[in-house]
């Protein structure tokens, strides 16, 4: 049985603050477990605004059921939300959600696939600040997207106005291409971007997908994505157009050995790029900082890289950034370590705002979390 463990948002109120590790003010020692009975594992989480913190998994044996769990601050389950804190998603006879995101009125979207023992189909929900499915969103409060081959959305972003934006992959004419799709807040397709709501695209040679995606001040929307050997990086303007002030075409392809985790804005503007690299045969968390007009921060690291070795025993799985008070960023992920007893592990490491590792984290600006193993982590932004 795997028992849910929401530990990084405790880690990041402790960095925050200078400190060392866990936050012994949320459940008592920092560490939250949940036995729903089955085996669950939480795929995505978000931090609101007033510190409570959503997250979604699913429990079941081959009919998957959806679960939305809000908790307080302290750790302690929100019984105002859904049924004693828990909101039940059972859109098909099985229903498996992926992804989270809280919309600026307090909506909550959730995004997954839908399976009703013959077909997948990739669903969308909104559901109101109190748990329940918002009636005015799609139908009863989801829509399935079963009239469009969209094989997987890896991400969904809220965006002001109640736009709502998805990311992932369709197949089209056969091959596997990156699609961006923006609705409306009613769930319809917004026609005002791309065609009809949906733009595609094949950034590199082969099957490829869009896997993150974040919005800047001015509307723009930087997505990162995988394909073959390469990753890629491509902003779009608000009308789903490929933004040409960036890397004067709109698209940015990444070194072959970067293989992209998450993207973001910060609070001066500037892009950041968390990947995982495999060099010499060590594994390195890489972090690239980038202005808006896609040219590296040459202030940044070197040259506008930072590769941070954890150690040569430990393959980096997922990486996200978070952007610190002081400037600085904080990066956060799963390693495999990959001798003795093969376990996956969390890691954090913390950067100044230069790239350099700070010492007064960890060890030496690093801590690897042998104990608890990060499956999801979702960045609220700044700290």
């Amino acid at each position: 049985m795997r028992l849910l463990q929401l530990t990084l948002l405790l880690v990041l109120a402790n960095c925050c603050a200078a400190q060392s590790f866990l936050d012994p003010s949320f459940s008592d020692d920092g560490v939250l477990t949940i036995d729903m009975g089955g085996e669950e594992t939480v795929m995505d989480m978000a931090l609101l605004s007033d510190g409570k913190m959503i997250a979604v998994t699913s429990v079941g044996g081959p009919f998957q059921i959806g679960l939305v769990l809000r908790l307080l601050p302290n750790g302690v389950v929100d019984g105002s939300f859904g049924e004693q804190g828990l909101a039940l998603l059972q859109l098909s006879s099985s229903t498996f959600p992926t992804a989270i995101d809280v919309q600026p009125d307090g909506h909550i979207m959730v995004v997954g696939t839908a399976n009703d023992g013959m077909f997948t189909d990739t669903f969308i929900a909104r559901l109101n600040a109190d748990g329940s499915l918002d009636p005015t969103f799609g139908s009863d409060g989801s829509v399935i997207f079963s009239d469009l081959v969209l094989a997987q959305v890896f991400d969904v972003l809220a965006a002001p106005g109640g736009r709502t934006y998805l990311a992932g992959y369709v197949y089209d004419s056969g091959e596997r291409a990156s699609v961006l799709i923006r609705l409306d807040p009613n769930g319809s397709l917004d026609t005002t971007f791309g065609t009809g709501g949906i733009t595609t695209w094949n950034f590199v040679e082969g099957p490829e997908q869009l896997i993150d995606i974040a919005t800047a001040s001015d509307g723009s929307i930087l997505a990162g994505g995988r394909g073959g050997p390469n990753s890629f990086l491509a902003m779009f303007a608000e009308d789903g157009t490929l933004d040409e002030q960036f890397q004067g075409s709109g698209v940015s392809t990444e070194p072959a050995n970067l293989d992209l985790s998450k993207v973001m804005f910060s609070s001066s503007g500037q892009i950041l790029v968390t990947s995982r690299s495999t060099d010499d045969w060590f594994n390195y968390v890489v972090v690239r900082r980038f202005w808006m007009n896609g040219e590296l921060d040459e202030e940044f690291g070197d040259l506008g890289e930072v590769r941070v070795l954890l150690d040569p025993n430990l393959h980096i799985g997922n990486s996200t950034p978070f952007e610190l008070p002081n400037g600085g960023t904080l990066i956060s992920g799963s390693v495999l370590r990959t001798v003795g007893l093969m376990r996956n592990h969390a890691y954090y490491g913390a950067l100044g705002p230069q790239g350099e590792l700070d010492p007064t984290f960890g060890v030496g600006g690093i801590m690897v979390d042998s104990i608890h193993t990060l499956v999801s982590s979702n960045s609220p932004g700044n700290c």
